[in-house]
């Protein structure tokens, strides 16, 4: 009887304890779980760039995908060993087609082709390249294929095939295509010009006709784009009846030289201040204003434009004379009275007579040289991105 009742009690102990021990082991089992998997990173891209910039690319995707390690070709030695997971990226242009394949050093492997012109292919592609790295690290993109081989650093040589016909046909014959390279973008160039010219005076008020000659100096400076800055001093001598008249011009202006080939044409126009004076028997003479008051020397002001179209022969990888006929036409006044001078000398009969003018309408025509220098470029730096880690 007692171990009847020892057995009974057992049973309902052990029951008891299954009843309540049952929920707490389910709760357990049913509960949200606390262990997540982890997502494998990309640590490397090793880029295959075929027809396209490899720098540009590189940079590209550089700013779009940081903190990984990018290179092109060549490689960094054992990726196996040096990465963890790592992709190789082909990236191929064919006209305006781009095929982009990355695959995955597990095996996975995922193909893009968009449209590309060749001047945005390159920023193109590392946007393409950086939202694949995204979704698959992401794991929001399954693979296109499976247990796909990386691809090598270089494609392998074809193996030439050998043909070996028993009559060739006869090759046609091609004629040679010209291929016309573009030319290159003019250099800054500084020049020194130097010029002969005779001018006359046209229109009214009399005396018109030939005012003598004289020389040029100057220094120009022309842009890439054509455009002309310059400045210059004439220096122009006229011997009317028994005076000596000095005209001493000095110019800033700016304007155009249109180039094609060694052929070059310029047009100038430039603001012009002249002071002149008049000697007689070599002793200088006053000269006489409108206004009644006799100074020293004249006052001009004016301006002119010039035209010179000129042959180039270089002289050297950075130097070239310029040479052709020089046209220039002018108008000045003096400048407190704001007309034109006139010299009056006295006759024998006690008569004035007018024997030139200095102003107005003048046209001048010589022969320009000019002695050009061209500036040297400064080439940026170019940035390379290294594929080590």
């Amino acid at each position: 009887m007692t171990d009847a009742a020892s057995v009974l009690s057992a049973s309902i102990i052990v029951g008891g304890l299954a009843v309540f021990a049952a929920p707490v082991v389910a709760s357990v089992l049913d509960g949200p779980s606390d262990v997540v998997a982890e997502r494998q990173g990309i640590d490397a891209v090793l880029l295959r760039p075929r027809q396209i910039d490899a720098e540009a690319l590189l940079d590209g995707l550089s700013l779009r995908s940081p903190g990984r390690t990018l290179a092109v070709p060549p490689w960094p030695d054992q990726p196996r060993e040096r990465f963890g997971l790592y992709a190789v990226a082909t990236v191929q242009l064919d006209g305006e087609r781009m095929k982009i394949t990355v695959v995955l050093s597990d095996g996975r492997a995922y193909y893009r082709t968009v449209r590309a012109t060749a001047e945005g292919a390159p920023r193109l592609a590392a946007s393409t390249i950086a939202n694949l790295l995204a979704a698959i690290e992401e794991d929001e993109l399954p693979p296109d294929e499976k247990d796909v081989p990386l691809p090598p650093e270089q494609e392998p040589p074809e193996q030439p095939v050998v043909e070996t016909p028993a009559d060739p046909p006869p090759l046609p014959e091609v004629e040679p295509e010209i291929i016309t390279e573009p030319e290159p973008p003019l250099p800054l160039e500084v020049e020194v010009i130097g010029a002969g010219a005779l001018g006359g005076a046209l229109g009214p008020p009399a005396p018109s006709g030939f005012v003598g000659g004289g020389g040029v100096l100057g220094l120009e400076l022309r842009w890439p784009s054509g455009a002309v800055a310059s400045v210059a001093a004439r220096s122009h001598w006229h011997r009317p009846d028994a005076l000596v008249v000095g005209r001493t011009r000095l110019s800033v202006g700016g304007g155009y030289a249109w180039r094609r080939g060694r052929f070059s044409l310029r047009t100038v126009l430039a603001f012009d201040v002249e002071p002149w004076g008049v000697r007689r028997a070599g002793a200088r003479e006053r000269v006489g204003y409108p206004d009644g008051e006799r100074r020293g020397f004249g006052l001009q002001l004016g301006g002119h434009l010039r035209v010179v179209p000129a042959y180039r022969v270089p002289l050297g990888s950075r130097l070239a004379l310029r040479v052709g006929p020089r046209l220039e036409v002018g108008g000045s006044a003096l400048g407190r009275a704001a007309g034109i001078a006139r010299l009056v000398v006295a006759d024998q009969d006690g008569g004035r007579t007018t024997v030139a003018r200095v102003g107005g309408l003048e046209l001048f025509g010589g022969i320009e040289l000019g002695l050009a220098w061209s500036v040297p470029r400064r080439r940026p730096k170019a940035k390379r991105a290294s594929g080590a880690p």
